[in-house]
């Protein structure tokens, strides 16, 4: 009968017990030896109740810092403390594949005594991360070093082609117009990552004339150059609509998502006009696209009252909207009421 009272129980005997238990160093090695076979989320428990030990004993702490857990290697990161192996753990973390891992470290670095750690944050501006890149260079301007453009500039004519995409990506957050020359070659570079972090980099530095690099970026074999092209056409660069509407005809499948995702931020009725263009053509691959963009739209613009566009564009979407009725095309469910 008592199960069935709703009511609050008080659990803190039975969580002290089991701190108790995971803290006592008689059970330490048979704890390590069952945390090999717990989930990421136990075995994180188990450091975090682990946090006083550690603080006693640093040497725990190695076993967590070579964690195959992203999750419990953050944890090792955000409580190093600071003893005689203290450089060496941070040098390890610095150099962690996960981005996570390696800002917790950055953030690891203590204020007193920076110029031991300098060369961390140094290197530390070259990141592939930008949360990491910024946050090096904030440290680095604490301690009075603010001229980091010089950095990315010497350090890119040393490594030429093999510069790696943080480095252009940074020199773009730092530099000026007159580096554009050093960023446009990289767009046809044969990494991806590169002619992506190349594309981004001259959006930063507002360049001109490279309209074409982000109209070819999105024709690119590979999503994560496509996808920056899209981030940074989506937004004010509407007098390129003509262009993309004749590569979304002649384009393939990936290039046309890429162009269609585009267009669709590009006014009121001209996105509707860019959505009907590919459901009144033989583009079946990208139909449910265009029929989930054209919910989207319904939802966000069909009640608006307001809507400012010129008679071309009225007259080809009434006449597309039209084609479309006559094609009996069947809509999907959820587009029905769209």
């Amino acid at each position: 009968e008592w199960l069935g009272k709703p009511g609050r129980v008080n659990r803190k005997d039975v969580q002290s017990k089991i701190f108790k238990k995971i803290r006592d160093p008689r059970n330490r090695e048979d704890l390590f030896k069952a945390m090999e076979k717990y989930s990421f989320r136990e075995r994180l428990f188990c450091w975090k109740a682990l946090t006083e030990e550690v603080v006693k004993d640093d040497n725990l702490i190695d076993k967590a810092i070579v964690d195959s857990s992203l999750e419990v290697r953050q944890w090792a990161a955000r409580n190093l403390s600071q003893s005689q192996h203290f450089r060496n753990r941070l040098s390890t973390l610095l150099a962690d594949r996960s981005v996570r891992v390696r800002y917790a470290a950055l953030k690891a670095i203590p204020q007193v005594g920076f110029s031991q750690y300098r060369q961390f944050c140094e290197v530390a501006i070259f990141d592939d991360s930008k949360p990491i890149r910024v946050y090096a260079r904030f440290m680095l301007r604490v301690h009075g070093d603010e001229h980091h453009e010089d950095k990315y500039r010497q350090r890119l004519s040393e490594l030429g082609d093999n510069a790696n995409p943080g480095l252009l990506a940074g020199l773009a957050e730092t530099g000026k117009k007159e580096d554009v020359y050093l960023i446009q070659k990289f767009t046809r570079h044969k990494n991806p990552k590169i002619r992506a972090s190349a594309l981004y980099g001259l959006k930063l530095l507002e360049a001109e004339g490279v309209d074409n690099l982000y109209c070819l970026g999105l024709q690119d074999d590979n999503t994560k150059v496509r996808n920056t092209c899209v981030a940074i056409l989506k937004s004010g660069y509407s007098h390129l609509r003509p262009e993309l509407e004749v590569l979304l005809k002649d384009g393939n499948v990936k290039s046309q998502k890429a162009i269609l995702r585009v267009l669709r931020h590009y006014g009121v009725l001209d996105s509707l006009k860019a959505i009907l263009l590919v459901l009144t053509e033989p583009y079946e691959e990208l139909h449910e696209t265009a029929w989930d963009y054209l919910v989207s739209w319904h939802h966000k613009h069909a009640t608006n009252l307001w809507v400012s566009y010129s008679d071309d564009t009225y007259d080809q979407t009434m006449k597309l909207l039209d084609k479309l009725e006559k094609s009996k095309i069947e809509s999907p469910s959820h587009a029905l009421h769209a």
